[in-house]
């Protein structure tokens, strides 16, 4: 058998190294990797970052257009249930006037409750 002298000859040692980064472009020295492997490709990426970001944008105003629309015809029809409930109450349609403020009432606490998008 050998020293252990021998045994700390053969030892090797494992190193790993593991990083990480948020956001849409790798920080400088990683990006300057992209650019020495692939001349162009930063620009590629950085063209690339611009129309997703411009996508996102787009969509998030479409999105936000369309809540915005859903509310205001939620108000609408909700007005319109109250008028028609106060409309048969004075009919003598009180039980159709309480149906219809019932209704009414738990959508717009429904929606309060659950929030916007839900």
């Amino acid at each position: 058998m050998g020293s252990g002298a021998e045994g700390r000859d053969t030892a090797s040692r494992l190193a790993f190294q593991r990083a990480t980064f948020k956001g849409p472009l790798p920080p400088p020295e990683v990006f300057d990797g992209y650019e020495q492997t692939l001349p162009g490709a930063a620009d590629r990426i950085l063209t690339l970052t611009e129309k997703q970001e411009d996508h996102r944008i787009a969509w998030e105003a479409k999105a936000q257009k369309e809540v915005s629309r859903g509310q205001i015809f939620g108000f609408v029809v909700a007005v319109l249930m109250i008028i028609g409930a106060v409309v048969c109450a004075a009919l003598d349609q009180a039980w159709i006037g309480t149906a219809l403020v019932g209704t009414s009432a738990l959508g717009i606490v429904t929606a309060f409750i659950q929030g916007p998008g839900q």
